[in-house]
């Protein structure tokens, strides 16, 4: 995945890696791993998720974490 199709992702699918289709899921969080622009884009697309009080973010930070653990 590069940035252009993450960027589009993002957008239609919203920062929720749990939406998305699991190989597009695990090929962000790989793009993220080394890419600080993919960083940076989710991380604003988290913030603007989380400005809306009916959104509940925690399952996605839990999967961040354990992906990020695991080293995937």
């Amino acid at each position: 995945m590069d940035l252009q199709e993450f960027r589009r992702l993002l957008a239609a699918l919203g920062p929720d890696l749990a939406d998305w289709p699991a190989d597009a899921a695990d090929e962000a969080v790989a793009l993220m791993a080394g890419e600080p622009r993919a960083q940076d884009l989710f991380a604003r697309a988290v913030a603007e998720t989380a400005r809306d009080p009916a959104a509940d973010i925690s399952a996605l930070v839990d999967r961040i974490v354990e992906q990020a653990r695991r080293g995937d």
